[in-house]
Formats: structure tokens, sequence, C-alpha cells
């Protein structure tokens, strides 16, 4: 298996998220099996997974298949469980704080695959 990852912290919300690049998604994923899903797809058929553990957030992507989909979804998916986490329930008031933290954990994403050499589909 073929695996980069790596792990920030975010800042003013006091979390850590981490983003995996992997060539398999299941070993992937069993080798973290304190996290839970966020949402309801199995390893086997994804290409992104979204996942958390209390203060640590985690989003696991298919080097091979990694497209701008995948990766929209899953920064979505964290973003919303992060702020979740720190009490921000989603509203039409509040958008700012979820556009903020979904653009800076987007850049981190294309910054990282790009550093990793990973193509995006």
């Amino acid at each position: 298996m073929k695996e980069k990852s790596c792990l920030i912290k975010v800042p003013i919300y006091n979390t850590r998220f981490e983003l995996v690049a992997t060539d398999d998604m299941i070993k992937s994923q069993k080798k973290e099996p304190r996290f839970s899903f966020l949402g309801k797809q199995k390893p086997t058929d994804a290409h992104g997974l979204a996942m958390y553990c209390d203060w640590n957030f985690c989003v696991i992507l298919d080097s091979r298949c990694v497209n701008h989909n995948v990766i929209a979804h899953e920064i979505f998916h964290a973003t919303h469980r992060i702020l979740d986490y720190c009490g921000l329930k989603f509203k039409v008031g509040n958008q700012e704080a979820f556009a903020h933290l979904n653009g800076y954990l987007s850049d981190f994403t294309y910054h990282q695959l790009k550093k990793w050499k990973i193509k995006i589909k």
C-alpha cells in the first residue's frame, strides 16, 4: 500500500485535520479504527472518506482516482463536522464560518496533493 499523510492543527477551532492519500482505501481506514465515518459509505465503494474521533478529523482520498468533486465533497463533510463539534450549526446566517474553514481546508488539501505529485483527474 502506498500512502501519504499530513496532520495539521486547525487554527481558531482547536482541532486537528489529517489528510491521507492512499491507493488502498480499505487498508488505510483499518489503520485508524478509532475514527467513525461521517456518512454511510463503506470504504469498499468510496473514492474518499471523511472520518472523525473527538477533536481529530480525517479525510482519506483514493490517490488513483481523486477528482475535484471528491475533494469538495469530503472537505465539505469535514468542515461541517468540525464546526458542529465546535457548536456551530449550519444556518443561513452563519455561512461565513463554514465558507472560510472550507476554503482553508481546501487550500491545504490541494497544496498537499500538489506537493505529493498526485494528479487530480
